[in-house]
Parts: C-alpha cells; structure tokens; sequence
C-alpha cells in the first residue's frame, strides 16, 4: 500500500473505556486501511470487534497509540441497531445529507433504493419497516453518502441470502469507486467477499 492510497492508520493503539477494570479493551493494535480496500473484522463476543470499528471511524479515540487520516477523511457508519430515522420517510433516510433540491434528491434516492430492493418503500416511515428492510436501509444510506470510510457492525445479520448479496453488491461496488470499507462479521459470506480479514482473538489482539 503506498502512503497516498491509505486512508486511515491505527499504530500500536491501545483502547479501554473509563472506569474499567485496568485490561485493555483492544489492543496494542496496527491496521492500515487503503483506498478501495473491503475488509472484513471477525473474532468472538468481547473481542472488541465493534471497538475496532469506532476507533478506525473516529468515533472513539485511542487510549494509547496514534490514530492518523488522510486529509479531511469522512466515515459513514451502519450500526447494529440500524440507526435508522423513525419517522423520515424511506428516501428521506437516504436523502437528507445530499444538500439538493427536493426533486433531485428523489430521483437519486430512488436510483439507490432500487439496489437495495428498497423502491417499494420510499414513501414509508423508519419505523414501519421491519429489522431486516431497515438494515438494508442503513446500508444503503451509508453506500450513498460521500464517506471515505464505510464501517458497518453485523451489517447482513438479520439478512437472507438474496438480500446479504445485494448488501455485499453494493458495498464491493462502493470500493472500486476508491472508498474503504470495514465489515465486523460472523457471516462466512461476508468473509469470503473480504479482500482481507482481522480476526480478533479474546483480549482484543490480533
């Protein structure tokens, strides 16, 4: 990986929350992500597989160690719960952070929808959906954003098989278009589709 396609680098970081017990939640832990890379975290429950996930996003900071970007890099994030607006509309969802006018933003929203198998139900609200229609709903929101940096925890666990395809599609799609994408799975699918996968072994090290 040359220095300009790496998007964001984690060095010897260290991770534990406020108040814990003293063990490290992750880490000591080095990752370089690049451009266009899809890659996929796996490991058991506690591993601190969606730690990682917050910590090469930049939600979370590291305790210990250097969290470095390129530039202005901009994550977008697909989240267990969904995080999905209960009372947007389906295309609202999508649309929100586009910045267009109203009749633009549909008819994107509805490009990217249709990927998503979605179309049907641009004009229902977050919260009529079910848990699988709205996963693929904060997929296909994070796909659509700008973001640098897609990170998604679990994004096909409550998915079948055609719908974990389409989500798969979509987010291989989104890495030759040079963005990044980071994947926390126990779905094997997922990690045969991953350029590369990190497996976290308990303790939070690779």
């Amino acid at each position: 990986m040359t220095p300009s396609s790496c998007l964001v680098r984690l060095d010897d970081v260290l991770f534990e929350y406020p108040g814990g017990p003293g063990a490290p939640v992750l880490g000591p832990f080095t990752l370089a992500l690049g451009a266009g890379e899809f890659v996929g975290v796996t490991g058991p429950s506690g591993a601190g597989k969606s730690t990682l996930l917050g910590l090469i996003g930049g939600l979370l900071q590291p305790t210990a160690g250097v969290r470095t970007s390129r530039g202005s890099v901009a994550s977008a994030y697909v989240l267990q719960t969904h995080a999905v607006h209960p009372y947007l509309r389906v295309w609202e969802n999508v649309a929100t952070a586009w910045g267009l006018p109203r009749r633009a933003m549909w008819a994107r929203a509805e490009r990217v929808l249709a990927a998503f198998d979605l179309g049907a139900l641009a004009d229902r609200r977050g919260y009529e959906l079910s848990g699988g229609q709205r996963q693929r709903l904060a997929v296909a929101r994070a796909v659509a954003s700008r973001a640098d940096v897609i990170v998604a925890d679990e994004p096909t666990g409550s998915l079948d098989a055609v719908n974990t395809a389409r989500v798969l599609d979509a987010l291989e799609a989104a890495t030759r278009r040079g963005r990044a994408v980071v994947v926390a799975t126990h779905d094997d699918h997922v990690r045969l589709r991953c350029h590369r996968v990190v497996e976290l072994t308990p303790g939070g090290t690779a």
